[in-house]
């Protein structure tokens, strides 16, 4: 009955997460589109996490359950492609051939893997308690905090008022 509370709260913050990134302006860079369908593949798998567990809770034989537990695990498989080919992509981006590689985005990446990497430990040995869906999205709350940082909108004003120069 936990595994609900994490999901839900995690379909909360991927929610605001959501909205606020959907609504930022912001380049369309390829980082920034694979970002985007992290999120959309994140919204998807949550929901589908809440729906195996009112299905395993209620009809765990049913054929409506192992559907839907295929297609979250489908969804998990997604999301990890997903997510190595955003961290390529933002390697490739800082890769110049007269500079050294920029390890401020690799940082948060790392953290990320080292949860992920902790809660499905976790899942392992409590197979009833799904952390990794939550995990995933804690993921990306931490690399749009780290990754997209906020903007001053100070700091946006002198630059535009030392364009209008």
């Amino acid at each position: 009955m936990a595994s609900y509370y994490f999901s839900i709260v995690a379909f909360v913050y991927l929610l605001l997460i959501t909205i606020a990134f959907l609504t930022k302006k912001k380049n369309f860079t390829p980082e920034n589109i694979i970002f985007s369908h992290l999120i959309l593949i994140s919204m998807a798998s949550v929901l589908l996490d809440i729906a195996c567990i009112y299905l395993s809770a209620h009809d765990p034989n049913g054929i409506i359950y192992r559907y839907c537990y295929r297609l979250y695990l489908i969804f998990m498989i997604y999301y990890i492609l997903v997510f190595t080919e955003y961290t390529i992509s933002l390697v490739q981006t800082d890769i110049e051939p007269e500079q050294k590689l920029n390890t401020q985005k690799l940082v948060p990446i790392t953290i990320v893997i080292g949860l992920c990497t902790l809660c499905s430990f976790i899942q392992y040995l409590y197979p009833a308690l799904k952390l990794l869906i939550p995990s995933y999205v804690f993921a990306l709350v931490t690399l749009y905090f780290t990754i997209f940082p906020i903007e001053n909108p100070d700091i946006n004003t002198v630059k535009a008022m030392e364009q209008a120069k």
